[in-house]
Formats: structure tokens, sequence, C-alpha cells
């Protein structure tokens, strides 16, 4: 787990409370949002020290007595967004010098395209047929038959403890199917991450 403390407001004055953010290490540097930060300033020197570079950031330690370790930026730079939007120039797409990129455009830059975005009929298929849900279905179809053999028609036994049981079974096959759902995309997502951009890097 690493924090990064930042000591001014976006006006530039001193916090009397330094804000904290606290991110988690990942193995893969590339969703390690402090070596993005990290290679930023050094592309844009915004390291006070001129010999600071992204390896010595990254080895530094925290000093004795302390909980956390400074790193110095050059006042110039101090209110400058880190994040920045791209804008076109004679020489093609450059970053901006000064405007911030907001989290509404970054996090369209985020979703890949070629992510997939929804379960297919397949894989919504492959749900079905998990062990739990496959229960509650027969259940459910059990419940529905003795309703017909007896009662002809549902409205027949509404209110009646059969009628509960059959309406209670239906929400129960909702949400397992739904909870399922979000399972596979979440796991759809993880896998995406993990493979496509090394698959990027080395193509």
């Amino acid at each position: 787990m690493t924090q990064v403390r930042l000591k001014r407001t976006k006006s530039r004055q001193k916090r009397k409370r330094p804000k904290t953010y606290t991110f988690f290490i990942d193995t893969n540097p590339l969703f390690y949002i402090i070596s993005y930060i990290v290679y930023l300033a050094y592309d844009d020197e915004a390291y006070r020290f001129p010999n600071t570079t992204p390896r010595t950031v990254l080895m530094l330690g925290v000093r004795e007595g302390l909980n956390y370790q400074p790193i110095p930026w050059k006042e110039e730079m101090i209110d400058v967004p880190v994040f920045r939007v791209p804008v076109p120039t004679s020489d093609g797409m450059r970053t901006s010098p000064d405007e911030a990129l907001l989290y509404g455009k970054l996090y369209d830059r985020l979703i890949d395209p070629r992510r997939s975005k929804r379960v297919t009929d397949e894989q919504k298929e492959g749900i079905r047929q998990d062990a739990e849900i496959k229960e509650l279905i027969d259940r459910r179809d059990q419940l529905y038959k003795k309703i017909r053999n007896d009662f002809d028609f549902l409205y027949r036994v509404e209110g009646k403890p059969i009628y509960d049981r059959y309406e209670e079974t239906k929400h129960a096959i909702d949400r397992l199917l739904k909870a399922r759902k979000r399972e596979l995309k979440k796991q759809i997502q993880v896998d995406f991450d993990a493979i496509v951009p090394i698959q990027d890097i080395r193509a």
C-alpha cells in the first residue's frame, strides 16, 4: 500500500491538514497509478532537484522518525495538473501545458472499445445451467404446474401460501441470475485487464 500526501490546495495555499490518498500496490506497473504520477512529473521536469529520476523516487525510503518521504517540486509546477488533456498542434497531438484532464474524459478513455460490455446469449444460457439456479427453476415449474392443475389460473391463488412460495421462488431466480451475471462481467473485465494490455505491448 502506498500513500500520497498533497500539501497544497488548487490555489497553491498550504493545507492545514494535508490530503492523503491511498493506493494499493499492483505487481503490474500498468495498473499502479503511482508509477504514472512519478513518470509524468519526471517528463514535466517538475522535481525541484535536477537529478531526481523515477528510479530514485520509487527507491526512496521513509526517513527515520517520519511516516512519509517529502518529494519537493518546483514552485512553478505546483499548480500544474499532473493529468492534462491532449491538444492538436501543427506537430500533431501534444499534451496541454495547463488544462486538466477531467474525470469524465479520463473515464471515457479508460473504456477500451474492444472490451465486451454485454453478456452474450451463450453466456446467459451458461449461467442458467448453474446448479442452484436450475434447482430454483425446477421448484418454480413444479409450483406452477400444481397451481394450474388444482386451480387452472394463477389469479385464483393470489394471497394463498402456494402463490407466495411461487412468487418468492421467481424473485429468488431473478436475484441469482443478476448476481451471476455481475460476477461474470467482473471476471470478463479482470481477464481482459490482465491479458490484453500485455498482448498490446508485445505486438
